[in-house]
């Protein structure tokens, strides 16, 4: 239970050569069981070697990685015990409605923000890179994990994360806040298509 890591970065993040292999070689560094979802058009830039040869031989105990997971499925698995994210809404709810911390790695438009509202405001997950901060390097990469998985930071974030999956459950239980909005909208919505 809880000792695996979600690397998954949605259908748009590209990754740079250089940010594949330290990315890579600081999984590797972290010492933890990973699934590792890289989409086949996921590195854009120059082609060159990503990761050193033996990497698959060496880490094959540890390291999972594929092309695509069931994500929600996935989050929702007790073996799990963190997502690395590039803080996507969709990845976002899904993390948070089956009570996973993050680690936060966003790229652009709205996962600015969420990832901001992830560490700053829910406290359930870390930032990867501090502001200021461009380049990610294997050594940060493995820190940051080591942080999420283990220890007191781990504890408190798996702890926070799950409060918040209780918050969310209650509201989209039948009696919830957001079931029952969602049923005045669609009552509102046919009485307004029977005018």
């Amino acid at each position: 239970p809880r000792s695996v890591l979600l690397v998954s970065f949605g259908s748009l993040a590209p990754l740079s050569p250089s940010q594949l292999t330290e990315l890579g070689l600081g999984l590797e560094m972290s010492g933890h069981r990973i699934l590792w979802v890289i989409r086949p058009d996921q590195i854009v830039g120059p082609d060159s070697p990503l990761l050193p040869d033996d990497f698959f031989l060496r880490n094959h105990a540890r390291i999972s990685v594929i092309s695509w997971v069931p994500q929600l499925r996935v989050l929702s698995h007790p073996s799990l015990a963190g997502f690395f994210t590039h803080c996507g809404w969709n990845s976002t709810l899904e993390s948070i409605s089956s009570g996973v911390p993050m680690l936060a790695w966003p790229f652009f438009g709205d996962q600015m923000q969420n990832a901001r509202f992830i560490v700053d405001v829910w406290r359930i997950g870390l930032r990867l890179l501090e502001p200021g901060c461009s380049q990610i390097t294997r050594n940060v990469v493995a820190m940051k994990i080591v942080q999420l998985m283990d220890g007191e930071i781990g504890q408190c974030l798996r702890q926070r994360a799950r409060d918040l999956k209780r918050v969310v459950d209650m509201a989209i239980a039948p009696d919830g806040s957001s079931t029952k909005n969602m049923l005045c909208l669609a009552k509102r919505l046919a009485k307004r298509n029977l005018k």
